[in-house]
């Protein structure tokens, strides 16, 4: 669990060298969907849009929301930045699924 945070902060911090902050933000919290489609993956929740579209609707809401508070701008063109975040949502994103598991397996 505590290597995949470290993915998350080690890739974040390479993705701030030259990419924007609010590019950054925006990208790391695909960690909305990461989450829901490990679960899905490595669990086999039945997360479907059919299944579960509150999953779907609230995760497309918050990504929605971070872009408009934080693309006023634009994405502008794709970089090696870019790919940095989208691995900072996949490791802390995986964090927060495994953080998930071991708190239910073991609630106290």
């Amino acid at each position: 669990c505590g290597c995949f945070t470290a993915l998350g902060y080690v890739t974040q911090s390479a993705a701030l060298v030259d990419t924007p902050a609010a590019t950054v933000a925006f990208l790391g919290a695909l960690t909305v969907v990461v989450c829901p489609a490990l679960a899905a993956a490595v669990d086999g929740r039945r997360l479907g849009l059919r299944e579960a579209p509150q999953v779907w609707l609230s995760a497309g809401l918050a990504l929605a929301g971070v872009g408009v508070l934080e693309l006023a701008d634009g994405l502008g063109a794709a970089g090696w930045g870019d790919l940095w975040s989208v691995l900072q949502a996949v490791g802390f994103g995986t964090s927060f699924f495994l953080t998930e598991r071991l708190m239910a397996r073991e609630p106290g």
